[in-house]
C-alpha cells in the first residue's frame, strides 16, 4: 500500500510541475531565457538579467543557481562570476553558495525519491555507475575531493549519493564544505572582471590539482581522525 501511495505521489508531482509550467507564461520564459544565457555562458547577459530584478536580485541569483543544478552539465559558474561582479566577492560567494548548496539538495532528493528511473534519463547510466563505484571506495572523503575538483559534474555526484544510503545531513556537510574552495576562488576572480583569461585557467588547473592531490594522497591523508571518520563511512550498498 505504502509503495502505491508513494508512486501515486511522484506521478502527480510531476503532473503538477507539467501543469504549472504550461499554465504560467511567465515562469516559461523565465526558464527559458535563464537556459539560454546558461547555455551561451555570457556573463554580461545574466548580470543585466539580473539587474533587472532590481532588489531582488540576491533572490533571483539564488533562484538561477537552484534551476542551473537541474541540467547536469550545464556549469554555474557564470552565475558566481556575475554574483561577485554585482554583490561584490564576499556576498557574492555567499549568494553562489547558497544557491548550489540548495541545488545540491534539490538534485540529491529528486534522485532518492524518483530513483533510477527518472535520473538514468538525465544522466547515461555509465556517469552513474562510475561515481557510484568510486563513492562506495572513498566514503564521505570521495565526494569531498570530487567537490573541489570543478572538471567534476557537480550533479552526477548528487545524484550518485542520492541513490546511495547515504544520510541527507552528511551530505550537506560534506557539500556544503568541498564546494567552498572553488566558489571562493571563481568570486574573487568575478569581482576583478579584468583579470586575464590565463588566471582563470591558472585557477582552475590549480583546483584540479589540489583535488587529485586528495584523491591520490588520500591514504596518507586519511590517517588524521577527521578524514578517517569520513572515509569509515561505507554510504553505497
Amino acid at each position: 500500500m505504502k509503495n502505491k501511495e508513494g508512486l501515486t505521489i511522484r506521478f502527480l508531482s510531476i503532473i503538477g510541475i507539467f501543469f504549472l509550467y504550461y499554465l504560467v507564461p511567465e515562469l516559461q520564459k523565465f526558464c527559458k531565457d535563464v537556459l539560454e544565457i546558461l547555455r551561451s555562458a555570457n556573463i554580461e547577459e545574466m548580470k543585466n538579467f539580473l539587474i533587472s530584478y532590481g532588489i531582488w536580485m540576491p533572490i533571483m541569483s539564488i533562484l538561477i543557481m537552484i534551476f542551473q543544478s537541474l541540467f547536469p552539465f550545464i556549469p554555474g559558474m557564470i552565475i558566481t562570476l556575475a554574483n561577485s561582479w554585482l554583490f561584490g566577492w564576499q556576498l557574492g560567494a555567499l549568494y553562489s553558495w547558497i544557491g548550489a548548496l540548495l541545488g545540491a539538495i534539490i538534485d540529491f532528493l529528486l534522485s532518492r525519491f524518483y530513483g533510477k528511473v527518472i535520473i538514468e534519463r538525465i544522466v547515461p547510466e555509465h556517469y552513474l555507475t562510475i561515481f557510484n563505484d568510486y563513492i562506495r571506495e572513498n566514503g564521505l572523503f570521495g565526494v569531498l575531493a570530487a567537490r573541489i575538483i570543478p572538471i567534476v559534474p557537480f550533479k552526477v555526484v548528487s545524484y550518485s549519493c542520492g541513490l546511495s544510503k547515504m544520510q541527507i545531513f552528511y551530505f550537506i556537510i560534506v557539500t556544503g564544505i568541498g564546494q567552498i574552495p572553488g566558489i571562493l576562488i571563481y568570486s574573487i576572480i568575478g569581482e576583478n572582471v579584468f583579470c586575464s583569461p590565463q588566471f582563470s585557467i591558472f585557477v582552475t588547473l590549480l583546483l584540479i590539482v589540489c583535488g587529485l592531490i586528495l584523491y591520490f594522497k588520500r591514504k596518507r591523508i586519511t590517517e588524521f581522525s577527521f578524514c578517517r571518520w569520513l572515509k569509515s563511512f561505507s554510504i553505497i550498498k
